[in-house]
């Protein structure tokens, strides 16, 4: 067993003192080397060790200590916004349908016949009553002569009959003929007069057939159509001719169940004509009441002056204000960010700092967004850009025309 001296002992301690102090020294000189822009133990530089002393910055651009951060310059995002002005939106709803004159009539043969005469050509312009085309009427003529005549004997006969009944009846009155005397008088008489009503109707059926080989005009307009032409022979039911009144127009068309409730007669349409881009006004004048059969629209009818020469046949399209928004906040659609069904935009303040704000939209009308809040006249919202951007962004900013200037749907 060994044993330790006094001068053992005394030499250990200053070996383990010795020891200590120059493992101080070794820390000092590292720590000096990380104050000198060297990473620290945890691999941070002395700037963002100082940083986490001093206070970290939040996600809305202030630091811990409430203070907003100083922008660099150099980090500017150059971006486009839109200052928000009051602004009149109209919301309209489409048609289209097909011009038609205000009267469309068309001239169908009620006999069969060869048209020897042609009054009027395609496109002339008729009054009332006057004459158009002819077929041959010289059988009519006859037929109506002989009905005439077969009237005039019928008539003769009945007033003869009607004598007889009238002596009859007063001699059966005073028992001075029996009861199958006055029977007989009084069937002759019914005879004849069922025998001169009928011929009346025959000769009234004449001269209506001799009226129908005259084709005259029913209503003012012009000749649209005239299919016929010198010595065709026509059967019955066969068209003569169309005469079209398009002093004005008339379009049908139709509309659902949501779009109907919104009209109103005489509701302004403003109409355009699919070939020409022809564009003129009309008005509402008939709204129905129920769908038609073959689809599910309630039929419309528009009228318009015809000032611009508009044919029937034509295609029109035609838009209807529905709903009229006055002094409203409105954005485009394509300055809205969608986060996880929350409408959002990136408004730019004074400092030209990027702020986000939530948006509630009331609707959107074609390409318009209607604000019902978030938003506030004044407020310059970002339009290009916006995916460069986060909360407190610094941002450079070109202005363009305000938020209002925008198509309205239908234009």
């Amino acid at each position: 067993m060994k044993t330790f001296t006094k001068n053992s002992t005394l030499t250990i301690a200053l070996t383990l003192i010795l020891a200590f102090t120059l493992s101080a020294c070794g820390a000092k000189a590292e720590s000096n080397q990380t104050g000198n822009g060297k990473t620290d133990t945890n691999g941070r530089s002395d700037v963002e060790a100082r940083t986490d002393a001093e206070g970290r910055s939040d996600v809305d651009g202030k630091s811990d200590k409430g203070e907003r951060p100083t922008a660099n310059k150099t980090s500017e995002i150059s971006v486009v916004t839109k200052t928000i002005e009051p602004a009149d939106v109209v919301e309209y709803a489409s048609i289209s349908g097909m011009i038609e004159g205000v009267t469309d009539i068309s001239i169908i043969a009620e006999v069969s016949g060869r048209i020897v005469s042609v009054s009027k050509n395609l496109g002339d312009y008729v009054e009332v009553g006057e004459e158009i085309a002819k077929i041959d009427n010289e059988d009519i003529e006859l037929q109506l002569t002989q009905a005439k005549a077969s009237t005039l004997a019928a008539k003769a006969n009945y007033e003869s009959e009607k004598i007889k009944y009238q002596i009859n009846e007063e001699l059966y009155e005073t028992e001075s003929i029996s009861e199958v005397e006055y029977i007989l008088a009084k069937s002759s008489y019914e005879t004849a007069k069922a025998a001169y009503d009928g011929a009346k109707a025959n000769e009234k059926l004449a001269e209506r057939q001799l009226s129908n080989s005259l084709f005259t005009a029913p209503v003012s307009g012009k000749i649209a159509t005239l299919p016929i032409k010198l010595g065709d022979y026509i059967a019955m039911g066969t068209e003569i001719a169309n005469i079209v009144d398009d002093s004005r127009v008339v379009i049908r068309t139709g509309a659902g169940p949501s779009l109907i409730q919104k009209l109103t007669k005489n509701s302004i349409v403003e109409l355009t004509t699919t070939l020409s881009d022809k564009t003129f006004q009309g008005v509402i004048t008939g709204i129905g009441l129920k769908p038609g059969s073959d689809n599910f629209n309630y039929p419309i009818e528009i009228e318009a002056e015809n000032e611009i020469n508009l044919l029937s046949g034509q295609l029109v399209n035609g838009k209807i204000a529905v709903n009229n928004y006055e002094d409203v906040i409105t954005v485009n659609p394509s300055s809205v960010v969608d986060y996880y069904g929350i409408k959002v935009v990136y408004v730019v303040d004074s400092e030209n700092l990027v702020h986000k704000r939530e948006i509630d939209i009331l609707t959107e009308v074609s390409e318009t967004c209607i604000v019902q809040s978030g938003l506030q006249f004044g407020d310059d919202v970002i339009i290009q850009g916006m995916d460069q951007v986060k909360e407190g962004s610094l941002v450079s900013t070109k202005s363009t025309a305000s938020q209002n200037d925008v198509a309205l749907p239908g234009e």
